[in-house]
């Protein structure tokens, strides 16, 4: 039985949007990142009427309205990002997708291979810090504290 309560939550898109780890996943971007801003807005458009609190049946209102801004912070974070800079943001879903907490995901993260020395491993950090830092533009940030409820601008 909670087998078939996980796959029905997984189907249901209210449920997988507030299970979504980030952004990236309440979207559902493809494996290999967005390509475009217009990537972002498509997502939303397809996934704005499953979720809209006025639309879904057989399911909590809260839930459903808390899907649905989670979806909206998404789609404009994303679509902020992939402005921004859209290889950079490419590379944080990359690095989003991996499990850091274990040989193979680190080495995912870092694009390096598990017996590498501790200069390339240094060099590769420090690579992958300095992507994902041209991410921090003033207008993603704003989405950002746009979307989180309890903010502090």
């Amino acid at each position: 039985m909670p087998q078939s309560k996980a796959k029905n939550s997984l189907e249901d898109p209210v449920s997988r949007i507030l299970m979504a780890p980030d952004a990236f996943a309440v979207l559902g971007i493809s494996e290999s990142g967005p390509e475009s801003p217009a990537e972002a807005r498509s997502a939303y458009k397809k996934l704005a009427l499953r979720v809209h609190p006025d639309k879904v049946r057989n399911c909590d209102l809260a839930d459903a309205k808390a899907a649905f801004a989670r979806l909206e912070a998404a789609s404009r974070v994303v679509e902020v990002m992939v402005e921004s800079n859209c290889e950079a943001c490419r590379q944080l879903h990359r690095v989003l997708r991996c499990d850091p907490f274990t040989v193979k995901g680190a080495s995912g993260v870092l694009k390096v291979e598990a017996d590498t020395d501790k200069k390339q491993l240094s060099n590769a950090l420090s690579k992958a810090k300095d992507t994902i830092a041209k991410l921090r533009t003033k207008e993603a940030l704003n989405e950002v504290l746009a979307s989180e409820p309890n903010a502090v601008g």
